[in-house]
């Protein structure tokens, strides 16, 4: 498929595919299960029947993938053996790019679903229909495929961290996302130093923590990175010393990047995390709202390091926002709840996705997609 068909496509299987989801959440378990598979099998057939000029990155894919060569991808700067691997192996079936997409897609999904059963077994294919309609769903399978893969592994390891406090399998699937994206690492540590300082700490504290946070991403100048470049400038002479300091100074220079801006979505964001925050009691939630809102807080200066890492968090935007539905009392009124539900998402999928953010990345690829 070419860039119009594609967006056809998208456009119809997308809102199809969650009308389906959304229909299920009233049926029986086994029949929810089964529609719901068969509701991500058709979505990853869609998404990876696209030409391999779709999209930004796929021409490199698709070229890495045929090459079947690995010193190419290390020349192409990617190291990630799970992901060098996961090419190989589909190379050794067939030299059919299009299973190598439905493969990444079909188990971004199918990790997404399981994340979701484990949070809510009655609600699952409705969390997966508000985690569709988002951008950056359609990002990571359509351009960005190792990060895509990565995403929803490192969504799975943060339930097994805050939920289960099993850190086996949470470094277990750390690793295991590492080796497909190798931005999986700072997000794990990020993730886990957090978790071992918030941890102890009681709802009360944890609530003013958020608040303070908050405060941080909404306050014009950013602390932490002043605080890190203003330490550096007292040793210059350390400081440029090695090519890895050399490297984070350059990155964090006040005069090589722009002030981060809260744009229309981190606003959202916020204002829903306010509204969770207030009302929320139960502390492995909060950690939820917390270690996100922390990310913001301390890199809110690089919107490269901002976006990119904050995508990981995006699988628990809507188990956030369920969540407060539920807190306000909207559980007593579960079908008005549900189609409530149905209409933001459609709109959100349509007009964010569709209409505004759609055709700028994915269409009109090289124009000004913010």
């Amino acid at each position: 498929m070419d860039w119009d068909t594609t967006y056809l496509m998208v456009m119809f299987y997308g809102n199809l595919v969650i009308l389906v989801l959304v229909a299920s959440t009233f049926l029986k378990q086994n029949y929810k299960n089964i529609l719901t598979i068969f509701s991500i099998t058709i979505l990853a057939l869609i998404i990876s029947l696209r030409d391999s000029k779709v999209a930004l990155d796929t021409p490199n894919y698709v070229e890495l993938f045929l090459r079947n060569d690995e010193s190419f991808f290390n020349q192409q700067y990617i190291y990630e053996t799970g992901f060098i691997y996961i090419n190989k192996i589909i190379y050794l079936y067939t030299d059919n790019y299009h299973l190598l997409f439905f493969f990444i897609t079909f188990t971004h999904l199918f990790i997404i679903l399981l994340l979701y059963k484990k949070l809510s077994n009655k609600f699952f294919s409705l969390l997966l229909a508000m985690y569709i309609s988002t951008f950056v769903f359609w990002l990571s399978n359509l351009s960005m495929l190792r990060q895509g893969l990565a995403i929803p592994i490192i969504a799975l390891a943060i339930f097994y961290l805050v939920f289960k406090d099993n850190k086996k399998i949470f470094f277990l699937l750390s690793i295991i996302a590492i080796n497909i994206h190798f931005s999986s690492l700072f997000i794990s540590i990020f993730i886990y130093v957090c978790y071992y300082v918030y941890k102890k700490l009681k709802i009360s504290v944890l609530k003013i923590f958020l608040f303070v946070f908050i405060f941080l991403v909404l306050y014009p100048k950013n602390i932490f990175i002043y605080a890190i470049l203003k330490g550096f400038s007292l040793f210059p002479q350390y400081a440029h010393s090695s090519y890895i300091l050399n490297k984070v100074i350059w990155y964090f220079e006040w005069n090589k990047l722009q002030l981060w801006h809260i744009k229309h979505v981190y606003f959202l964001i916020i204002l829903l995390f306010i509204m969770a925050g207030i009302i929320e009691k139960n502390k492995k939630y909060l950690l939820l709202l917390l270690i996100p809102t922390s990310l913001i807080g301390v890199f809110k200066y690089d919107e490269m390091v901002t976006d990119r890492l904050f995508m990981y968090f995006v699988p628990l935007i809507p188990i956030i926002i369920f969540r407060v539905i539920l807190r306000v009392g909207m559980k007593n009124y579960g079908v008005i709840m549900i189609l409530l539900l149905t209409l933001g998402i459609l709109v959100w999928f349509n007009i964010k996705l569709i209409y505004i953010q759609y055709p700028g990345w994915f269409i009109y690829p090289y124009s000004k997609v913010r």
